[in-house]
């Protein structure tokens, strides 16, 4: 029984690396133009993995107490769910499985549920069934193997050493334009942070010494002018022929752009998720990660403080509304939005989208939200009031499944997309909005999709944050490509600057809603991998610094400025709590109230 969980265990996990290798491959080699050049990249890294696994193995077959052998399976057999999760996720999402998102988006049961059923096939499915089941069945045979013999003990610790040698000398590099995130093993890729490493009191005494920058202030534009912002799910430069040499995936959207519109070439994500998006355009702050930021279910917490933001920004003067297709419960924002001073907001539970089909995160069709704008804008909305309005599409979200017949395709959702934007522009026109109206689209974030030789080629490391602006109506900015850096965090202060007859900004920042539209000196940008590192994004270059505690670095050269630009983002990660909604703190909390429930009941039975 001992040989056989051996074999059985090595075959598992062969198979498991054979899969992910294969998925890695399917997913980058077509990007690099090249023939399985990641088969062998991801295979190695994960040799590793099996070794120690066996020597793991190795230990409980020499135990001989039963109860000592299941305490040590039961880390081996929860090790190897979580590979096959990240096996699972990588086949979904083209994502690793970081347990920071476990503990983050661990207890969105139903959206995970949604995203699960609409994007694996049904051999999808029936592989992960067959690897969970070998797994059970290798928990059993290793439970009731005999005892190891000093002959097995040193024939499996010399085939471990044999697979981790095999491992060590094979292991080859990737492209360097792709993420080793992709081809590195799941241990690899977690240990890979260093992102909550504290810092100490002398070191953020030395931050506090940097001599600040004073804020500029001038005059604003005063204009009464009405904002409609939509952040497009995962829309990316590479969709839009005015960003990229590639095919446009919205050319009715890039079209209309040409004929009365703008777009900013330069144009900065802060983030690489949708929280994030939200956080750098909504509150004006770059969705720099607190402590235990990614091991945490409160996505906004450090961010809710209203002052600075999209809100705060034209609350003198105009009204304020949000709208999103999403459920408001997904990581609570609809706690976050009131916060924020949003006078509306409403998400998939409005009674707009009662009976209309629904697709991922049971969001209705990207079209309905735009026809419930236009619904509210006629009939809801204070006309003696300009407003500021921001939405949220959904249906353009990984693992791009087109509604109706689930079929997994890129083009055919932004296609619907396209459709879509146009149309709404069309009804806005028809309602003489753009009369004192302005429309800004932009992109939450890039597309957690592998990135193309041609958008390193032509943008560099800041491919990596490349989204579209475009700008229409208002007669307020140039028509055409307009030049210079600038970034989601500075929405807020261009909006200001905007609506409101005085405007103060940190000298760094950019205003781009204005005729002569002024670039911002840096960009910072949150890294999706390794998560411990922000860009920094300058016309001169890019930067990156290591978020390491008091080992923070700058990993490379550092960019002009580089004392204040650090200190800021140290400073102001030390003023935000540590984030308090992880996973075992809401297991505590929904214990007792449980608990508490369980007491009123049985108090009121007694009565």
């Amino acid at each position: 029984m001992a040989a056989a969980g051996v074999v059985l265990a090595l075959l598992l996990l062969l198979v498991i690396a054979v899969i992910r290798a294969h998925f890695v491959d399917a997913i980058y080699a077509p990007v690099v133009g090249c023939d399985a050049c990641f088969v062998l990249p991801a295979l190695t890294h994960d040799l590793t993995l099996v070794a120690a696994a066996l020597l793991w193995i190795t230990l409980i077959l020499v135990l001989r107490a039963r109860w000592l052998r299941v305490l040590l399976l039961a880390p081996l057999l929860l090790f190897i769910v979580l590979l096959i999760a990240d096996v699972a996720l990588l086949r979904l999402l083209a994502q690793r499985l970081l347990l920071s998102d476990l503990f983050k988006f661990g207890h969105e049961l139903a959206a995970i549920e949604r995203i699960t059923r609409a994007g694996f096939s049904m051999r999808d499915a029936l592989v992960l069934l067959v690897l969970l089941t070998m797994s059970l069945v290798l928990g059993l045979l290793l439970r009731h193997a005999a005892p190891l013999q000093r002959r097995g003990f040193t024939c499996l610790v010399l085939t471990a050493a044999a697979i981790a040698a095999v491992g060590a000398c094979g292991r080859s590099s990737a492209p360097g334009y792709v993420h080793a995130d992709a081809y590195r093993n799941w241990v690899e890729v977690n240990l890979a942070q260093s992102i909550d490493a504290p810092y100490s009191e002398e070191f953020l005494a030395e931050q506090r010494s940097i001599p600040v920058t004073k804020l500029v202030c001038a005059p604003g534009q005063a204009r009464p002018i009405s904002i409609i912002l939509v952040v497009v799910e995962s829309l990316s430069a590479y969709h839009s022929s005015h960003y990229a040499t590639d095919e446009s995936y919205v050319p009715a959207l890039d079209a209309l752009a040409v004929r009365e519109g703008s777009w900013f070439s330069e144009f900065i994500a802060n983030g690489f998720t949708t929280d994030g998006g939200l956080i750098a355009t909504i509150t004006g702050r770059a969705p720099i990660p607190g402590f235990f930021r990614y091991s945490s279910t409160d996505a906004f917490a450090g961010f809710d403080e209203p002052a600075g933001g999209f809100v705060d920004a034209v609350r003198a003067s105009h009204a304020s509304a949000f709208f999103t297709t999403a459920t408001l419960d997904f990581v609570e924002t609809g706690v976050w939005l009131p916060k924020l001073g949003f006078e509306h907001y409403e998400g998939a539970e409005a009674p707009f989208y009662a009976g209309m089909p629904r697709g991922i995160f049971g969001a209705a069709d990207d079209a309905e939200l735009f026809a419930r704008v236009i619904d509210w804008y006629h009939s809801e909305r204070d006309p003696s009031r300009p407003f500021a309005a921001a939405l949220l599409t959904v249906a353009t979200h990984p693992p791009f499944l087109v509604r109706g017949d689930g079929e997994r395709s890129e083009r055919r959702v932004f296609a619907d997309l396209d459709r879509a934007l146009v149309a709404f522009h069309e009804s806005l026109r028809r309602a003489g909005y753009f009369e004192n109206g302005l429309l800004l689209i932009t992109g939450d974030h890039r597309s957690m999709t592998p990135l193309s030789r041609s958008e390193l080629d032509r943008y560099g490391p800041t491919a990596f944050a490349r989204v579209p602006l475009f700008v229409f109506g208002a007669d307020l900015l140039p028509g055409g490509a307009i030049r210079g850096l600038t970034q989601q965090t500075d929405l807020p202060v261009s909006l200001r600057d905007l609506t409101a007859e005085r405007a103060c900004r940190d000298p760094s920042q950019g205003l781009f809603l204005r005729p002569d539209p002024i670039p911002a000196t840096y960009a910072l940008h949150a890294r999706g991998m390794p998560r411990s590192q922000i860009d920094v994004y300058r016309r001169e270059g890019s930067f990156a610094l290591q978020l390491a505690g008091d080992d923070s670095r700058w990993v490379g050269a550092a960019p002009p400025d580089a004392a204040l630009i650090a200190a800021r983002i140290h400073l102001d990660r030390a003023r935000r709590s540590p984030n308090r909604g992880d996973l075992l703190e809401r297991l505590i909390e929904l214990n007792a109230a449980a608990a508490d429930h369980s007491m009123k009941t049985s108090d009121s039975d007694g009565q």
